[in-house]
């Protein structure tokens, strides 16, 4: 049997209307089953199913493509990890640095310390200068009233100050034109007192000044007694009083004090 035209198809025009109310799947059956019915050649029936398959291939591709994506997780994990992985390096950093601010802060603190303690001990290094400054002023004070008392003194004493002001004065004074060093050397009057010739001659042997130990002579030029008077406080009333003896061989309690000449 011959093919029925390509136009009316295998049921021809006068199915088409009873069709239209079917889905895909069963008009391509009825088809098929009217063609293998009616006598149709096995090529053309094969090709229909051939055509069939291939309409339902497509409406599953079609479904498949028009089928909206799942959406995946990864890369919403992805994007978590990255930001706690910020998130930690930031917490680092900040530690880091919080720990650097800290140590700063601690050695600051610790440079206040070690400058307030040496403040404080320049001040107490200062303190005591003052107080030895004080003590030593103090001990000035007490030598300059003791000296006071021993000038306004009434009994004479050979280490005051005054009598040795005295005696050296008087010493350069009847030195005449010798030349070298004039010394005026306190004699004591003992049971054993020795001449002034006696002590000049052997002065380098007491004495710690390097010029009179190493001089190449040593002799006694004239004996004085220095007398306690008081300094005069008016006119016409005689003050000091020393007497000159123009020799050096005295022995007695006269002479308290020796003219010596080192050369």
């Amino acid at each position: 049997m011959a093919d029925s035209p390509q136009d009316d198809g295998p049921f021809g025009k006068s199915t088409t209307a009873s069709r239209d109310g079917l889905d895909a799947d069963t008009k391509s059956f009825l088809d098929v089953a009217r063609m293998e019915a009616e006598g149709y050649t096995d090529e053309t029936v094969d090709r229909r199913l051939g055509d069939w398959d291939a309409a339902k291939l497509n409406v599953l591709a079609a479904a498949q493509t028009n089928t909206p994506p799942v959406p995946s997780t990864d890369g919403l994990r992805r994007l978590l990890m990255g930001g706690f992985a910020v998130l930690a390096i930031a917490l680092i950093g900040l530690g880091i640095w919080a720990k650097g601010q800290l140590d700063a802060t601690a050695d600051a603190v610790a440079a206040v310390q070690v400058q307030s303690q040496e403040a404080l001990t320049t001040a107490s290094d200062t303190n005591e200068e003052l107080q030895s400054i004080e003590t030593q002023m103090a001990a000035t004070t007490e030598s300059i009233d003791g000296l006071g008392v021993r000038v306004s003194a009434t009994e004479w004493d050979r280490s005051a100050l005054a009598g040795q002001l005295q005696a050296q004065a008087a010493c350069i004074g009847v030195s005449g034109g010798l030349e070298g060093w004039v010394t005026a050397v306190p004699r004591s009057c003992d049971g054993n007192t020795v001449s002034c010739d006696q002590i000049c001659s052997n002065l380098h042997r007491r004495t710690q000044d390097k010029q009179l130990k190493e001089a190449a002579g040593r002799q006694c030029f004239n004996a004085l007694h220095i007398y306690a008077n008081g300094t005069s406080e008016e006119g016409g009333v005689p003050g000091f009083k020393t007497y000159k003896y123009q020799g050096c061989s005295n022995t007695g309690c006269g002479p308290n004090y020796c003219c010596c000449h080192s050369r």
